[in-house]
């Protein structure tokens, strides 16, 4: 029997932290999860976020990444965090069923999440 192996995306091969510009610049360099309504296109490779608690941004080496978003679409994205305000895009999916208070609570959330983080991503 031979044995099959799948690749799996580099940023999906560690914990993807929950994040919100408040807690972005503690994860430079790491893999993270954040949720956001678009609010401007800055480039056909880069968007600007609000997620809740501010304005971050989101960057991607194909175009494609972000052809299909429009302005006020909710957004979740998986990447790598590169300053204190961007993440370099891996994977990004339109939400349906978000909305403001949505995005504020998950700020929220992920900021509660780092201090309990432990036992939250079980480390």
């Amino acid at each position: 029997m031979s044995n099959v192996e799948f690749e799996v995306a580099d940023h999906k091969e560690e914990i993807r932290k929950f994040v919100c510009l408040g807690n972005l610049s503690s994860y430079n360099g790491s893999a993270v999860t954040i949720m956001g309504k678009m609010k401007a296109r800055n480039s056909e490779t880069s968007i600007t976020i609000w997620d809740g608690s501010g304005d971050v941004v989101l960057t991607a080496d194909d175009e494609e990444f972000f052809a299909f978003l429009m302005e006020e679409n909710y957004v979740v994205a998986e990447g790598f965090v590169r300053s204190d305000n961007q993440i370099e895009v891996r994977e990004v999916s339109e939400l349906d069923d978000a909305n403001d208070e949505t995005l504020k609570l998950r700020a929220q959330t992920a900021l509660m999440m780092d201090k309990w983080a432990g036992v939250v991503y079980a480390q």
